[in-house]
């Protein structure tokens, strides 16, 4: 059974997402480390999101905005942050997309499981 249907806008372009994932990400300070005695030390300079998304199938015109949309070295996405429960815009960077390419048909979807993942800037 599919679940229900999560959407990003990157950019301005809106994309269904097959998969998506938010984590934090924890920058530590750089004298962050073990201690003699085993203990962690070290300070938490920012949390950072991290967002690992899927999206749905897309053919070629779709596959160009994506690529369009990510281009720019940071830029805008939109998504359903899980701390607060609201849609919230931040700046992202990109990390390597990639592009399986499902079928070269054109009856058929051109790209499945166009993933990448972007970093809170």
């Amino acid at each position: 059974m599919d679940g229900p249907v999560k959407t990003v806008i990157i950019s301005g372009l809106e994309l269904k997402a097959k998969d998506l994932t938010i984590t934090d990400n924890i920058i530590w300070s750089r004298n962050t480390g073990r201690v003699a005695s085993g203990d962690m030390e070290g300070d938490i300079k920012a949390k950072k999101i991290k967002l690992n998304l899927t999206l749905a199938p897309l053919d070629d015109e779709e596959a160009a905005a994506f690529a369009a949309a990510i281009e720019p070295p940071f830029f805008p996405i939109t998504f359903r942050n899980p701390k607060s429960g609201k849609t919230e815009t931040r700046k992202f960077y990109v990390g390597t997309p990639t592009y399986p390419v499902y079928s070269y048909a054109d009856i058929l979807p051109r790209y499945v499981g166009v993933a990448a993942n972007f970093i809170e800037k």
